[in-house]
């Protein structure tokens, strides 16, 4: 963010650099890689990741965005709000702040009430700063965001959503593919004064298949 109004930046990358690490493999174990992988494909876990956009117009109360991600369920949501001129190129504009947004998930409300906020006085957005925290896996933990309480009600709000259960007992565990209707509605405290571009962000578990042929594969 920035107060210049018609501010002209430039990155400069004065260094960059690329660290590897190279293990040489004893020949044992390549040779029973190769021996497996004539009798089943590699599996290589990996978090997939998402991202879309719609536009909001000008002088908007209610916001209905339907089937977000053509029928997939994904595990892990975020949504965002932010003006058009920022998606632009702005460095002036911030998101807008919500009365109310709500994920419908094949037409179940997730959580199961609308998300009830006030940024005015009553300052009533701790629940989604917490989601945020808790999505982010820094809550209870000795690490933190960016986004404090206070960035959170002057633009800086991200609204996330579990979908999947997390952190159970910290062990490794990959949750299945699902498939649904994933809808979001938001209601703004008041009507849209310029055109606006909600902003999804999804994480769902995928997985890798390489067989001897190195024909890669993925679910």
């Amino acid at each position: 963010m920035s107060k210049e109004a018609n501010a002209s930046y430039k990155v400069t990358i004065l260094d960059a650099v690329f660290k590897a690490c190279k293990i040489k493999v004893d020949s044992a174990v390549l040779l029973n890689h190769a021996s497996i992988i004539t009798k089943t494909p590699a599996r290589y876990n990996y978090l997939k990741t998402d991202v879309k956009m719609t536009i909001i117009a000008t002088n908007t109360s209610e916001f209905y965005w339907d089937d977000v991600w053509n029928n997939n369920r994904h595990s892990r949501m975020y949504v965002t709000f932010v003006s058009q001129a920022a998606v632009n190129g702005s460095y002036t504009e911030n998101p807008f702040n919500l009365s109310e947004i709500v994920l419908y998930v094949n037409g179940e409300p997730h959580p199961v009430r609308p998300v009830k906020l006030d940024f005015g006085d009553n300052r009533n957005y701790v629940t989604p700063l917490c989601t945020l925290y808790q999505a982010s896996e820094r809550w209870y933990k000795d690490t933190s965001l960016i986004i404090d309480r206070d960035m959170f009600s002057k633009g800086y709000a991200i609204y996330a959503f579990e979908l999947d259960p997390s952190d159970l007992g910290g062990g490794e565990y990959i949750n299945l593919v699902h498939q649904g209707n994933v809808e979001v509605h938001a209601r703004f405290a008041q009507a849209t004064t310029a055109t606006i571009s909600a902003v999804a962000y999804c994480e769902s578990p995928g997985l890798l298949f390489v067989d001897q042929a190195k024909v890669v594969r993925q679910i």
